[in-house]
């Protein structure tokens, strides 16, 4: 089996814009339970409730604006220097009022060493309600280490290698009855522009896949919401 161990590593600052986004999630209460991916501001008064200074900066952008944007800035062994940034859209569809508020959302990074990676999610609910759109996309360029075929590896032993990845799966569901949606869903992800040093343990392996994949496929989709 190919050992592959991931260069890779989530950025402190990552964690903590994303730590401040799941606060504001759980600051923002629906009436009726909306699905987890789904932000939903409610009008309701909270003037009466004595509030922490971050609550009531959350309270204050949430109610005067549709939309975040944050920032990030950091340095990690594995990509040196790197800069991106948090963009989320709320919104509800033109004429569309009964349904709940719908999102998108997309973040990327570039950093010092030419890696990069952007994703791109959004969660639609639209006629009521009746169709759920959710749906990611994800592409990169970065690293792993490969170490060889099987379980005689040897750790001190290593390939970097260095590749493009993208991912997308988009699913679309109607609602049957209620919390109940069933619909279909399609995934595709790419491996391409594998680069390691020609000799070396990858180059040497018959390890499939070395020289890019694909995969393609779709399926039934069952919701409980």
């Amino acid at each position: 089996m190919s050992q592959f161990t991931p260069l890779k590593s989530t950025p402190f600052s990552i964690h903590v814009w994303l730590l401040l986004l799941l606060l504001i999630g759980f600051q923002l209460k629906g009436q009726d339970n909306p699905p987890n991916d789904t932000i939903h501001i409610p009008p309701i008064d909270t003037s009466h409730i004595k509030k922490s200074f971050v609550k009531k900066v959350i309270y204050e952008v949430s109610k005067k604006r549709k939309f975040l944007l944050a920032p990030e800035l950091g340095r990690s062994p594995q990509t040196g220097f790197y800069t991106g940034i948090y963009y989320l859209q709320l919104f509800k569809l033109k004429g569309d009022t009964d349904s709940r508020t719908s999102n998108v959302e997309t973040y990327g990074t570039v950093t010092e060493k030419n890696q990069f990676y952007l994703t791109f999610n959004n969660t639609v609910l639209f006629d009521k309600e009746k169709y759920f759109w959710r749906g990611n996309t994800y592409i990169s360029k970065f690293n792993e280490f490969f170490y060889g075929l099987g379980n005689n590896i040897d750790v001190n032993t290593k390939d970097l290698i260095n590749f493009n990845y993208f991912n997308t799966i988009q699913r679309v569901t109607r609602n049957v009855k209620p919390h109940t949606y069933v619909g279909l869903q399609a995934q595709f992800n790419k491996t391409f522009n594998l680069t390691y040093d020609k000799g070396g343990l990858l180059d040497q392996s018959s390890a499939i896949g070395k020289n890019g994949s694909q995969n393609t496929g779709a399926g039934a989709l069952f919701l409980y919401d």
